[in-house]
């Protein structure tokens, strides 16, 4: 699910175990199996920021634009416990 300026993407839930979650530019990160979402925030802070559901930051990059294509990859589509972000 996702808006113009955030993105909400499922992991594992924490009483379960501890998600692997990694941040950096697209072709650093770039897995080889398809993202589960590949789109455009929009990033007027010229930042992005990874972040609990209680706001809490837990990774942020900057960006080099006001846009920011921004690609998610993960393990398994519910519930993962590796979630790769990649932006370009």
């Amino acid at each position: 699910m996702a808006t113009d300026t955030c993105i909400l993407c499922m992991c594992m839930i924490d009483f379960e175990g501890a998600t692997d979650l990694t941040l950096g530019s697209g072709s650093e990160v770039e897995l080889e199996r398809a993202p589960v979402f590949d789109g455009t925030l929009k990033t007027p802070g010229r930042r992005i920021v990874v972040e609990t559901v209680w706001h809490d930051p837990l990774l942020q990059m900057a960006t080099t634009g006001t846009e920011t294509r921004v690609r998610i990859w993960t393990n398994r589509f519910l519930t993962p416990d590796e979630v790769v972000v990649g932006i370009d």
